[in-house]
């Protein structure tokens, strides 16, 4: 199993991920931006533990795919494994999962398949297209905000009893002023660290599944389980 390969000997997997960002439409010419990330990571990271096929993960992403492939969709609906498993073992094992969907895969090896996961896995450009459709309304939300007049004070006659106020309104302003700024921080907040399941040293086992799609050529289904311990506590 490539995965296996791949966890045994991590840095064994550059030359495919070179070669990866070199040749895939997704990755070339400058569109991925991970390469040196994920390379590095693959020198660092030690051996892993081997993944084993389980039987319900197995079913989940057959199911799955089987559903997906039945809708004949041109852009196949990505994901899906997860919830087919929770609905198969029971509970909610979300947490504990991770999946991957690839349509129209054109390589010939498991290690060709595996260095493209973990590229896009490092790249997270859906994850990216999220973050780029909410920065928008973050700072609509941050200019509208800075443009919000602070309502002026009463003012004082001469001669008149000093102000007895609790200083509520000035807290008020403060925070309407303080607003514009943690709204932008929110909007810029950094992004997570990358990760790939692939290289994640808690999954367990994994489910597989490859078959011919009407539209597409292919369809691969991949879920990741994590090993969860049973303890009594």
């Amino acid at each position: 199993m490539a995965i296996n390969l791949c966890r045994f000997d991590p840095k064994s997997f550059v030359p495919y991920v070179r070669q990866a960002y070199k040749d895939h439409v997704l990755l070339k010419a400058g569109s991925g931006k991970k390469m040196n990330d994920l390379i590095a990571k693959l020198q660092a990271t030690p051996s892993l533990k081997q993944v084993t096929f389980d039987e319900q993960a197995s079913e989940a992403v057959r199911e799955n795919n089987k559903a997906v492939i039945a809708k004949a969709e041109a852009k196949p609906t990505k994901g899906g494994n997860i919830a087919k498993y929770n609905e198969i073992k029971g509970g909610d094992n979300t947490s504990s999962c991770a999946e991957f969907t690839f349509p129209q895969f054109e390589g010939t090896t498991g290690q060709q398949f595996i260095a493209l996961q973990l590229a896009l896995d490092f790249e997270d450009f859906e994850g990216a297209e999220k973050d780029a459709a909410a920065k928008p309304a973050a700072l609509d939300a941050t200019a509208e905000l800075a443009d919000a007049p602070i309502p002026a004070q009463p003012a004082t006659e001469a001669g008149s009893a000093p102000d007895k106020s609790t200083g509520s309104e000035v807290k008020t302003d403060a925070a309407a002023k303080d607003k514009p700024a943690k709204a932008a921080a929110a909007a810029g907040k950094p992004t997570k660290p990358s990760y790939s399941p692939i290289l994640d040293d808690d999954v367990q086992f994994v489910g597989i599944c490859n078959k011919v799609h009407p539209k597409t050529v292919n369809l691969l289904q991949v879920l990741y389980v994590k090993a969860v311990s049973n303890a009594l506590v």
